[in-house]
C-alpha cells in the first residue's frame, strides 16, 4: 500500500483518507544519558552519575505499552517464554564412559536444594525471570542472606532498576532501585552492590543484585532484545485496527451532504409585517438551523444508522417556479479496505518474523500454516535447539552462583525439562517429559 510522507511522523496512505502519526522514533530507542543521585547522609553524601533506561528513562514502560495493543506480539513473546521454562527444573551430574564420553545423568535433588526449588516455584520466580527476559533481553536477581546464613534469590522486575555509571575499570559497582522513576526521590531510590563489584572484591555482602542478559545488540547498560528490532512494524499494526474502527464508525454507513436552501428557517415575512426585527429573525434562523441540524445528527449517528453528515447552503433563482427544498445527497468515499488487510498481513509477517516463534507453536493463524503434527513437532525442537539454548544458560546463572555461595555438591548442575510431543500410541497423553540443558 502506498503512503506519502507528509511532515516528519505523518504519514498519509493514499487510498485511505485517515492520517496516521506515529511517534518520534528517539522514544523507542536505547539512548542513554545520565541522572545525577545523592547517596547517603546529608553530612557525608555524595553525587553518582546513573545510567537512563531510554531518552526519558522510561523505555521498557514504552516498550510494554507499544506490545500491550498489539494482537500478535503478546502471544508470540508469551509462547517463547513458555517453550524456554519447559516443565520445570531438573538436577543432574555429568557422567563419562570409559571411553571420555559424557553423559548426563538426572539426579535426586538433596533435600535443601528440593525445598529452595520448591520454594522458586510457589513464588512464580521462573515466570518473572523468563517474562523480563525476553521482553527486555535482561532480567535482574537480588540475592539476601538469612540468618541461616545461606542466600536465597527473589527476581526484581527490571523497570525499577538503573545502572550506575561505570567506574574506570569498567564494572558496575551498584545498581539503583526506585519503585517509579518518573516520579522520583532521593529517599526513595536504593543503592545495592552488584554481583560483578562483589566478584571483584572478593566478599559477598548480605545484599548484591546480579543481572542476567544477552547483549547481542545495544550498549554495555542496557541490551535490545532482537524482536523490538521491528518496533515500526509492530507501530503500523497498532494503527491499522484503528482505521478499520473508524470506519466502521463512519464510513461502512452512507455519509450524507445535506443542502439547505438560503433563508429556508428565516421568517421573512415577520420581519416585513413588523413582528419581528431583523436581528430578532437572524437569531431565530440560526437556532432552527442548529435545532434541525441536531435533530439530523442524533437520527444518523452511531453504528445503527446512517454515520456522519455534513451540511450546506445553497441559492434559489429568481426564475424557479417552485421553492427549493432541503436536500439529501450520498457521498462517495474511498475506504482502501482491501489495501490496508494486505498491511496488516505484512505487519503480521514482519513481527513473526522478529520473534523467531512459528505462528503454529503459538497457535496463530497463517495461510501457509504446518500442515501436519510431524511438521509442528519438528518446529518445536528446531525453536528449542536454535532459540533456547543461551536464554537457559543465563536464566540458571543464578543458581550456579547460589549454589557456591550457599556450598551445595560442587556436581551438582541444573537444567529445563522439555515436552516432547508423541504419537498417542506411544503415550496416551500424546507427549513425554525429555531432559535437556
Amino acid at each position: 500500500m502506498a503512503y506519502n510522507e507528509v511532515q516528519k511522523g505523518v504519514y498519509s496512505f493514499s487510498k485511505f483518507p485517515v492520517i496516521a502519526e506515529f511517534e518520534d522514533k528517539t522514544s523507542f530507542s536505547n539512548t542513554t544519558g545520565t541522572i545525577d543521585i545523592q547517596v547517603g547522609e546529608k553530612e557525608t553524601a555524595k553525587n553518582v552519575k546513573v545510567m537512563m533506561w531510554g531518552i526519558d528513562n522510561n523505555l521498557c514502560d514504552r516498550r510494554e505499552n507499544l506490545i500491550a495493543d498489539n494482537n500478535i506480539i503478546p502471544q508470540l513473546l508469551k509462547t517463547s517464554r513458555n517453550i524456554i521454562m519447559g516443565m520445570d527444573i531438573f538436577c543432574y551430574k555429568e557422567v563419562y564412559d570409559e571411553n571420555g564420553n559424557r553423559n548426563n545423568e538426572a539426579v535426586k535433588a538433596p533435600d535443601e536444594v528440593r525445598d529452595f526449588m520448591n520454594d522458586l516455584r510457589e513464588s512464580d520466580y521462573w515466570e518473572d525471570l523468563t517474562n523480563d527476559f525476553v521482553k527486555n533481553s535482561m532480567a535482574y536477581v537480588r540475592f539476601l542472606k538469612g540468618s541461616s546464613g545461606k542466600y536465597s534469590i527473589k527476581n526484581i522486575k527490571a523497570r525499577y532498576i538503573r545502572p550506575q555509571e561505570m567506574n574506570e575499570s569498567g564494572v558496575i559497582e551498584n545498581y539503583f532501585r526506585c519503585a517509579d522513576w518518573l516520579k522520583k526521590y532521593e529517599n526513595e531510590i536504593i543503592p545495592i552492590q552488584t554481583a560483578e563489584s562483589a566478584k571483584e572484591s572478593g566478599v559477598y555482602p548480605p545484599q548484591f543484585v546480579q543481572r542476567i542478559e544477552d547483549d547481542f545488540l545495544g550498549n554495555e547498560y542496557f541490551p535490545i532484545p532482537v524482536w523490538w528490532t521491528g518496533s515500526k512494524w509492530i507501530e503500523i499494526g497498532n494503527k491499522i485496527p484503528e482505521f478499520h474502527t473508524f470506519n466502521l464508525e463512519n464510513q461502512y454507513f452512507t455519509p450524507l451532504h445535506i443542502e439547505i436552501p438560503k433563508g429556508y428557517f428565516y421568517d421573512g415575512l415577520s420581519v416585513k409585517m413588523g413582528k419581528k426585527t431583523e436581528n430578532e429573525a437572524v437569531v431565530e434562523e440560526a437556532e432552527k438551523r442548529k435545532t434541525f441540524l441536531d435533530t439530523v445528527d442524533n437520527v444518523l449517528a452511531g453504528t445503527k444508522n446512517a454515520g456522519k453528515a455534513v451540511w450546506s447552503e445553497y441559492s434559489l433563482s429568481q426564475m424557479q417556479k417552485e421553492y427549493g427544498g432541503i436536500k439529501f445527497n450520498e457521498l462517495k468515499i474511498p475506504r482502501g479496505d482491501d489495501a490496508l488487510l494486505k498491511l496488516f498481513e505484512k505487519t503480521n509477517e514482519a513481527n513473526i518474523s522478529g520473534t523467531g516463534v512459528h505462528p503454529s507453536l503459538a497457535a496463530i493463524m497463517t495461510s501457509d500454516g504446518l500442515s501436519s503434527g510431524s511438521e509442528i513437532r519438528n518446529a518445536l525442537d528446531m525453536y528449542i535447539i536454535t532459540q533456547c539454548i543461551q536464554p537457559r544458560k543465563q536464566l540458571l546463572k543464578p543458581l550456579y552462583l547460589l549454589k557456591k555461595l550457599n556450598g551445595w555438591d560442587k556436581e551438582l548442575k541444573f537444567a529445563f525439562r522439555d515436552v516432547q510431543l508423541t504419537t498417542t500410541d506411544a503415550n496416551p497423553t500424546g507427549s513425554q517429559a525429555v531432559t535437556a540443558n
